[in-house]
């Protein structure tokens, strides 16, 4: 029974060679894959430190810090001229985002809707549209090495000669470096 035995064991520490090995390969090609990352990296961080606007472009792409724009609006579009300056215009959601009635508990344990007033309404899309406009003015400086971003809000406006909506700059903010990091974002008014 002695020469079963061994052999049992001796077939066990093959498949454990074998799977060591195996394991050893994946390791090796996971290392492999890091470091040519490692590399695309640090030639994309070369070319920002250079000045290259397509690494800005690459960098913001790569980055996904944009794909949940859809709660500050549907898209955002970059250009960028030079390394000091960034231009975004931000695709923001019509008035709809904001609600037009007011939600309140009466006394007596009831709830009671009424129609928000126009004064109400507007200051919260006001906020809305500046804080979407903050956030990615902020981003874009935790990215990039840039001295100045130029962010426009553009949305549907009602052009009341045609009576048709068209696209419109509602808000065109040039934001430095240097007044963003003054300000105390977790207190600030956004408008």
């Amino acid at each position: 029974r002695a020469d079963t035995r061994r052999a049992k064991l001796t077939a066990a520490v093959e498949r454990g060679k074998a799977a060591d090995l195996e394991a050893y390969r994946e390791e090796c090609k996971a290392y492999e894959q890091e470091c040519a990352d490692w590399e695309a990296t640090c030639r994309l961080a070369d070319r920002v430190l250079s000045g290259d606007p397509q690494a800005y472009l690459d960098v913001i792409q790569e980055s996904g810090c944009f794909v949940e724009i859809a709660e500050l609006g549907s898209s955002v579009h970059f250009r960028i001229e030079n390394p000091g300056l960034i231009e975004a215009d931000l695709r923001v959601h019509n008035e709809d985002v904001v609600p037009g009635q007011e939600k309140r508990q009466l006394k007596s344990g009831k709830l009671s809707t009424k129609k928000m007033s126009k004064t109400k309404f507007y200051g919260l899309y006001q906020d809305h549209i500046c804080s979407a406009v903050l956030r990615v003015a902020r981003e874009l400086f935790a990215l990039l090495p840039t001295e100045m971003v130029i962010v426009n809000a553009v949305g549907e406006l009602l052009n009341t000669s045609t009576g048709y909506k068209e696209e419109k700059t509602i808000l065109s903010v040039a934001i430095p470096l240097n007044t963003l990091r003054q300000l105390n974002l977790a207190k600030v008014d956004p408008s």
